[in-house]
């Protein structure tokens, strides 16, 4: 038996998704007002309070990101060691897509998600966008979306309990102070950040070193294959940094890219760091880079 314990909209999408394929669950949320708005759109629905559940019976538990998995309502969980996950160890235990590009950051990961689909788009690529942006990221299996990439943003939330989690490009964007009523300390919140480069699964890591807890776990890390930085403030010997409207491109093609003269609402409109990652991300896939700059 598995629990739901959130019903926003990444866990409605959990009950769905059990609902269609047989899987049989209860469900929590402490608001009443929430507790009937999933009551009247899912019929089949039977609702126990933590307190009330046979925890011996559980196997799973899927909580909600919005919810500190270290909740006192949670607690009977740690006695009877049930596993407490989020809704992308889910999306990650189901998924058969080889090319999922993940994306976290403190700030600006909405934005890059937007531009990574529209540059997919530009080169006549499909794609799935959800997460923390777009839909629940069990949206995909609950309406057999067939789109050749996923394109997802995490949360640090997120990425806390999901270790089957994987990637074919995961970025890291920056890590700056956030979200402290939840971790011990800001150490803590970016190891967190970290496990979006889960190195035995994903192919290719992309990481900014433009601050001190993402150059720390890149130094930690830059032995390994396919780690590629990148710098908005300097030019990296081996990776990709933009200067003075150019992109200094040392890893792929040890090239110099001048941006002067492009049709660059891009240069206006969206910031270097952004500008870096999709010249990076086209690069892995193959992709026209000039197509993007184009539309």
């Amino acid at each position: 038996m598995k629990y739901i314990y959130g019903l926003n909209i990444s866990g409605q999408s959990i009950i769905e998704f059990f609902l269609k394929n047989n899987i049989l669950f209860f469900a929590w949320d402490d608001d009443e007002q929430k507790r009937k708005e999933v009551k009247g759109k899912f019929k089949d629905i039977e609702f126990v309070h933590p307190k009330d559940l046979d925890w011996s019976k559980i196997i799973e538990v899927f909580v909600s990101p919005g919810i500190d998995l270290n909740i006192k309502s949670l607690s009977k969980s740690r006695h009877f060691k049930t596993t407490l996950y989020r809704d992308l160890e889910l999306y990650s235990q189901n998924t058969k897509n080889k090319k999922i590009i993940a994306v976290t950051g403190t700030n600006g990961k909405s934005t890059t998600i937007k531009l990574i689909e529209e540059m997919l788009k530009s080169n006549g690529l499909n794609c799935f966008v959800g997460g923390n942006f777009g839909s629940p990221l069990m949206d995909v299996y609950n309406n057999k979306n067939t789109s050749n990439y996923h394109v997802v943003e995490l949360s640090s939330y997120q990425l806390e309990a999901a270790p089957s989690f994987k990637s074919f490009i995961s970025i890291l964007l920056n890590i700056s102070d956030d979200h402290q009523d939840r971790y011990n300390s800001l150490i803590d919140y970016a190891q967190t950040k970290e496990k979006i480069l889960n190195y035995k699964e994903i192919r290719y890591g992309v990481i900014s070193i433009d601050d001190i807890y993402c150059r720390k776990i890149y130094e930690k890390n830059k032995q390994l294959k396919n780690l590629i930085p990148f710098s908005i403030n300097q030019n990296i010997a081996r990776g990709v940094s933009i200067i003075d409207n150019k992109i200094y491109d040392n890893y792929f093609e040890r090239k110099l890219y001048s941006l002067k003269g492009k049709n660059l609402s891009l240069q206006g409109k969206y910031n270097n760091q952004n500008i870096l990652v999709l010249y990076i991300v086209c690069n892995i896939l193959n992709l026209d880079f000039n197509k993007f700059l184009s539309t």
